[in-house]
C-alpha cells in the first residue's frame, strides 16, 4: 500500500481502537484523525463517510471503509 492510511474516529477509545491496535501491531505508519464535535459535522456532511458513520478507515488512494469490524478484517488481510 502506498501512503499512509487514516483512522477517523472521535477523541476517545471505542470502536476504532482495535483497528488502531492492529495497525500498530503490524508496524503500519498511519494517521489518527481524532475528530472533535465541529469537525464531525463537517466530515459527516462531506459525504465521504460510508453510511455517514465512524469509525472509518481512509486508504491511501482516498477510498473509505466503514464499520470497525470490516476495517479490522481489511487490516488483518492486508497485514497478516
Amino acid at each position: 500500500m502506498q501512503g499512509k492510511p487514516t483512522v477517523h474516529y472521535f477523541q476517545l477509545y471505542g470502536r476504532a481502537e482495535p483497528v488502531r491496535m492492529a495497525l500498530w501491531k503490524a508496524g503500519v505508519d498511519y494517521t489518527d484523525n481524532a475528530i472533535t464535535g465541529p469537525d464531525w459535522m463537517t466530515l459527516k456532511e462531506s459525504g465521504k463517510l460510508p453510511f455517514g458513520q465512524m469509525p472509518a478507515l481512509e486508504l491511501a488512494d482516498g477510498t473509505f471503509l466503514a464499520q470497525g469490524g470490516s476495517c479490522l478484517n481489511y487490516v488483518g488481510d492486508l497485514y497478516p
